[in-house]
C-alpha cells in the first residue's frame, strides 16, 4: 500500500486514477479473450472481444450505426433535460415543505415503485410504438431518483444552521441558497447520476419493443441473425457509455461540491 500511495502522490490523483482505470478494464478484456480462446465456452454464447471489436468496426464503418446511435442520443437528451428540469425543482419543493410533500409523497413513492418495464406496454397503448413513448419512458426513469434524492438533501439540512441564519436576519432565499442548496447539492448531483444511468436503460428497453431505430433494435437485430460478437459488441457499448456518464457526473460533483471529495487514507 506504501508503494501505490506514493505513485498516486507523484502521478497524481487524477492521472493515477485514469491510468488504474484503464490497467483494470484492459486486464478484464485481456482475461476475457483468453478464456473465450480457450474453448472452454462456445464461441456461439462468448465471442472474443477482438472479434466483438471487428464486427463494431465493421457496423460503423456500414455507416447505418451512426444513425441509430443518433436517434438513441437524441431521445436520452430530451428525456432526461426534461427530468431534470421537472424533477430537481419539484425534490426540493417537496423536501422543504411538509404539506407539499404530504401532497406528493404517494404519487412519488407509488409510481417510482413500479418496474419501469411496466410502463412500456401501457404507454404502447396510448401512443403506439412512436417516438413519445420512448420519451415518456425514458423521463419516468430518470425523474424520480431525481425528485428523490432531491428532497431527501433538503431533509439533512441542519435546522440549527436554518435558525443561526434566521438569527442573524437572513432572509428566506438567502438562507435556502446559502444553506439548504449547498447542503442538498451533493444528493441532486447523486440523482443525476442514478437518472441518467437508468434512462439509459430506458432507451435501450423501449427501442427493443418496436419501432425500427435506435441502439435497442440494432441489438434486436443482431440477435436475430445470431451475430453474437456484435451483439456483445454493443452491450459491451452500452455498459461503457454509463461508465462515461457516471465519470462525468462525479467531476461534475468534485467542481460543485469539493467539499463531498473522499480520500482514502
Amino acid at each position: 500500500m506504501g508503494a501505490v500511495a506514493r505513485l498516486r502522490r507523484r502521478l497524481g490523483e487524477r492521472v493515477f486514477w485514469t491510468l488504474f482505470t484503464v490497467v483494470n478494464l484492459t486486464l478484464f478484456f485481456v482475461g476475457w479473450e483468453l478464456f473465450a480462446r480457450s474453448g472452454v465456452v462456445s464461441s456461439l454464447f462468448l465471442p472474443e472481444p477482438t472479434r466483438m471489436w471487428t464486427a463494431l468496426v465493421d457496423e460503423f464503418s456500414r455507416g447505418d450505426l451512426w444513425g441509430h446511435l443518433g436517434y438513441s442520443a437524441r431521445n436520452f437528451a430530451i428525456g432526461v433535460l426534461l427530468a431534470i428540469v421537472i424533477g430537481v425543482p419539484l425534490g426540493l419543493a417537496a423536501g422543504s415543505n411538509r404539506l407539499f410533500y404530504r401532497l406528493l409523497s404517494p404519487y412519488i413513492w407509488g409510481m417510482s415503485s413500479v418496474p419501469r418495464i411496466a410502463w412500456l406496454p401501457l404507454l404502447i397503448l396510448i401512443f403506439g410504438f412512436s417516438e413519445m413513448s420512448k420519451l415518456i419512458l425514458i423521463f419516468i426513469s430518470a425523474v424520480f431518483p431525481m425528485i428523490i434524492n432531491g428532497l431527501a438533501g433538503v431533509k439533512t439540512v441542519d435546522r440549527t444552521l436554518l435558525t443561526a441564519g434566521k438569527v442573524f436576519g437572513a432572509k428566506w432565499r438567502h438562507r435556502y441558497v446559502m444553506i439548504v442548496l449547498p447542503h442538498a447539492l451533493p444528493y441532486i448531483v447523486s440523482g443525476f447520476k442514478q437518472g441518467m444511468t437508468r434512462a439509459l436503460a430506458a432507451v435501450v428497453v423501449s427501442e427493443m419493443f418496436g419501432g425500427s431505430q435506435g441502439i435497442g433494435f440494432v441489438i434486436v437485430m443482431a440477435g436475430q441473425r445470431f451475430n453474437v460478437a456484435l451483439l456483445y459488441a454493443l452491450l459491451v457499448f452500452i455498459v461503457l457509455a454509463a461508465l462515461v456518464i457516471v465519470a462525468v457526473v462525479d467531476r461534475l460533483e468534485r467542481r460543485l461540491a469539493p467539499w463531498r471529495t473522499q480520500v482514502a487514507i
